[in-house]
């Protein structure tokens, strides 16, 4: 009977190689296994991130892409809103910045007197110009002081007045 092999070092050496190509099979195919677990989570996490889980149900994708959908068309809202209210603004400021003009050049025009209070208390322009009704009691109120119809007295009709004495 012959034996297999002599215990020599060609012996040592192919048995050696045979349990190494045995160990490269195992670990390639626990890589291979391994892999293919991975694929299977990950596909099938990829799947119930997709796709609804019922139908009624949305899926998670469905759910963000809704979520940010909202925040960007809020955030578009807010900067259009504001926007347009600082055009709004802009108009406004300008509108009462020419009405105060034509208030002022108008009282100037019809009483001098009243164009001097004008140039002097910015607030009885700005009053005026916000309650027109107010022209006829400023212009009586003008005619009342060029005529010196106080007679020294303190105030006309509630409004205090100062006097110098001459």
């Amino acid at each position: 009977m012959r034996k297999f092999c002599a215990i020599d070092t060609g012996c040592i050496l192919n048995i050696s190689m045979i349990l190494t190509d045995i160990l490269g099979i195992i670990l390639n195919a626990g890589l291979l296994i391994g892999l293919a677990f991975v694929y299977y989570k990950f596909t099938r996490r990829i799947k119930q991130f997709v796709l609804p889980p019922g139908p009624e149900i949305p899926s998670e994708l469905a759910q963000y892409t809704d979520l940010i959908a909202q925040v960007m068309i809020s955030r578009a809202m807010v900067s259009l809103k504001g926007h347009d209210m600082n055009a709004k603004s802009l108009e406004v400021r300008q509108a009462n910045a020419v009405n105060k003009a034509v208030v002022k050049d108008t009282l100037a025009a019809v009483n001098p007197l009243l164009g001097l209070l004008a140039n002097q208390y910015p607030n009885l322009v700005k009053t005026i110009a916000k309650n027109q009704e107010l022209i006829p009691y400023a212009l009586e109120l003008a005619a009342k002081l060029q005529q010196g119809g106080n007679n020294g007295h303190k105030d006309i009709e509630g409004l205090p007045l100062y006097q110098e004495n001459v």
